[in-house]
């Protein structure tokens, strides 16, 4: 049994779901284009660079709050949760009156991403060997 840190297990979180991203964006932009063409390929860089990002923001913020009392880490990931999602609003806002992307593709792309993001994010956590107390 290998036991870790907060940060090395939210650094691993952190590597792991940039390449599994990448790996979900590349099979996104290869359904959207046999989908849809161009508009697809936009939809599925949209809705997978949306959920790619909200993930890696969550993990950056655990890794630089990792060495901090838990309360921070907590007021840190809400922050930048109502950051996100302002940001989120503003983007679909803008992209309401668009058309050059296809908006079916864009919602299954978020959609699959997303829960792809938080099932990875589930098992790393939950197999992460991280000790509940500090050794004296």
């Amino acid at each position: 049994m290998t036991v870790t840190t907060h940060k090395q297990a939210a650094k691993t979180a952190l590597t792991v779901g940039l390449v599994a991203w990448m790996g979900l964006t590349a099979l996104a932009v290869a359904v959207g284009a046999g989908i849809a063409g161009k508009p697809g390929v936009w939809a599925a860089v949209i809705g997978s660079g949306i959920a790619g990002v909200f993930f890696l923001l969550t993990a950056a913020v655990a890794v630089l709050t990792s060495a901090m009392n838990p309360a921070y880490l907590g007021g840190a990931i809400l922050g930048s949760w109502l950051i996100k999602i302002m940001v989120l609003m503003g983007v679909l806002a803008w992209l309401r009156n668009e058309d050059f992307y296809h908006r079916g593709m864009l919602f299954g792309t978020l959609v699959i991403t997303t829960f792809g993001m938080l099932i990875l994010e589930s098992i790393l956590v939950t197999r992460a060997k991280v000790p509940y107390v500090q050794p004296r």
